[in-house]
């Protein structure tokens, strides 16, 4: 019988890096359970509507934040008046 401890284990904390057109966008190679449990919690909490959840809401918050959590990427308020 092996011993998980005999494994030595380590987590992954890196990232890769990938190129999208001029930009580099850094990708974590292992997020936590915590950050994983968080993402879920924060999509249930944000797509509840009148005691449902709303898929369309369910799905598009879990996405986004699986790119909050997973890369470097920022998101900001884009000022309406300079279109």
């Amino acid at each position: 019988m092996i011993k998980f401890s005999d494994l030595k284990y380590q987590n992954d904390n890196n990232f890769k890096e990938v190129e999208y057109g001029e930009n580099k966008i850094q990708i974590l190679n292992y997020l936590p359970m915590e950050s994983k449990y968080n993402i879920i919690m924060i999509a249930l909490q944000n797509s509840l509507e009148e005691g449902y959840y709303n898929p369309l809401k369910l799905y598009m918050y879990f996405h986004l934040y699986l790119v909050y959590y997973y890369t470097d990427i920022e998101f900001s308020n884009e000022d309406k008046n300079n279109e």
